[in-house]
């Protein structure tokens, strides 16, 4: 808490502690430091009925036209609808003039963000500097720059439609109290009551105000349920990557045979690299050897990929995809014969499940990213679930490579490894070290044991826990 600011805002004693000098220049502040680098702040202000609302909301408006910040007013409200106009209609901030129910004498000034949330105490202690004369002067608004207000009665009728849409139930058959708080509620429930025609002590039961509940929830319920149709339609899409993915996973879980799997996987890495690296209207002297080297080695451990002169006469791109296919094939046929059958079997089982849930997390991880952004796609006119199901179908096509690359390359540089035995323990019990000449017996105290009211052995005459006892654990 600040010198003028608290948990509430500005309050204090109308005329006392609380003045419209303050009013102004927190209204210049405020205008100011939100009219910066060419942007014109917008304020929504309301305020209660205490006779000192109107003379702080007079000052405020002139501090803040003042700094070249356009002012709309509420008028007579309350604290929520001013939160939920700022929300609601993107104003840079609101300001409430009421001090809830203090007495009538006294008031405040509760500052708003653009959130809807009470404002940040870094900006509430600049204003209080400013009120103080510590933050400096701050400039005028330009004659062609000066704030214009605004009548906006017309924001309480949206805070009235607003609480009529999250109405629950119907006031049917029920009385309703109502606490105005110095009346800043009174003139939101007389429109509400008048508009729906109940007099003063009338019961309510109006078909208006029940109808317009049902008219609500009805309305809310179908956005509810197209929100959970979109939602599901977003949910297709990754139900069918994963049983794509899952249906993998339980053939390599059932033990099959991934021979064929790693065979394709070899072949095709290979040729499509080559596509990737040598288009079809280069020529041999054009191909760039040096890249398709770096690009395949890493996967395939070839140990060059040289054309000599002689061959580059009669070579050509599917001849190079035939040679290097079949080098792949013999480096995997050498690789099966470091292994008996079985272990290369569940070798490739072990390296597959690996590899496949380690990319399948970590898709799932983008795929959400993805979401989370993809409603962006909207402001450019275009439809956002066709996007999420283009890009995803990119992003999963693009995992499925990496799977067959990862699974390769670990696969065609893995290595039996001889592993020494185990050493025994260091400090092994033998027959030249072992000592039975004394039993393994319980340790005995030797001096009467000390508790800590007893009076302290050096003669202190104090405690033994206040005197050598704190010690005797450290």
């Amino acid at each position: 808490m600040g010198k003028y600011f608290g948990t509430d805002g500005f309050r204090g004693e109308a005329n006392v502690n609380l003045t419209v000098d303050h009013a102004f220049k927190v209204g210049r502040f405020l205008g100011w430091y939100f009219s910066q680098n060419g942007h014109r702040a917008r304020v929504v202000i309301g305020k209660d009925t205490r006779r000192s609302s109107y003379m702080f909301e007079y000052a405020l408006v002139s501090g803040l036209t003042a700094s070249g910040a356009d002012v709309y007013l509420l008028h007579v409200t309350t604290t929520p609808s001013v939160s939920y106009v700022v929300r609601s209609e993107d104003f840079d901030f609101g300001i409430m003039i009421s001090a809830s129910h203090n007495p009538f004498y006294d008031n405040g000034i509760k500052i708003i963000d653009g959130r809807g949330h009470k404002m940040e105490a870094s900006v509430e202690d600049k204003i209080e500097a400013y009120i103080d004369g510590t933050f400096g002067e701050l400039p005028l608004a330009t004659r062609v720059n000066i704030g214009a207000t605004t009548d906006y009665s017309m924001g309480r009728n949206l805070y009235i439609g607003y609480l009529i849409s999250q109405a629950t139930r119907s006031f049917k058959h029920m009385r309703v109290g109502l606490d105005c708080a110095n009346g800043s509620a009174y003139a939101i429930a007389k429109n509400v009551f008048n508009a729906l025609g109940v007099e003063e002590g009338e019961q309510i039961e109006h078909k208006m105000l029940s109808s317009a509940i049902e008219k609500a929830q009805k309305k809310i319920e179908g956005n509810n349920y197209g929100i959970r149709e979109n939602l599901l339609k977003y949910d297709e899409v990754m139900n069918e990557q994963r049983e794509i993915i899952y249906k993998e996973r339980r053939r390599v879980l059932d033990g099959d045979s991934m021979r064929d799997v790693v065979f394709k996987m070899v072949t095709d890495i290979t040729e499509n690299t080559i596509d990737q690296c040598i288009s079809d209207d280069q020529s041999v002297e054009e191909w760039n050897l040096g890249e398709l080297e770096r690009t395949l080695l890493p996967i395939v451990p070839f140990e060059r990929i040289e054309i000599s002169d002689d061959d580059k006469k009669r070579m050509t791109k599917a001849k190079l995809k035939q040679i290097l296919k079949e080098e792949a094939v013999k480096l995997y046929e050498k690789k099966e014969a470091e292994f008996q059958p079985e272990q290369i079997r569940e070798l490739e089982r072990v390296i597959l499940l690996k590899v496949i849930d380690q990319k399948w997390m970590d898709h799932i991880d983008d795929m959400d990213q993805l979401r989370q952004g993809i409603g962006l796609q909207a402001y450019g006119q275009r439809d956002p679930l066709v996007e999420y199901k283009m890009a995803g179908y990119d992003m999963f096509n693009a995992m499925m490579a990496s799977v067959r690359e990862t699974t390769v390359r670990l696969l065609l540089h893995a290595r039996i490894e001889q592993k020494n035995a185990e050493r025994e323990q260091v400090a092994k019990v033998t027959g030249t070290n072992k000592d039975d000449s004394t039993a393994n017996m319980p340790k005995k105290r030797t001096a009467d044991k000390i508790y800590p009211n007893d009076p302290c052995p050096c003669g202190s005459g104090k405690k033994y826990k206040q005197c050598c006892g704190r010690f005797a654990d450290k």
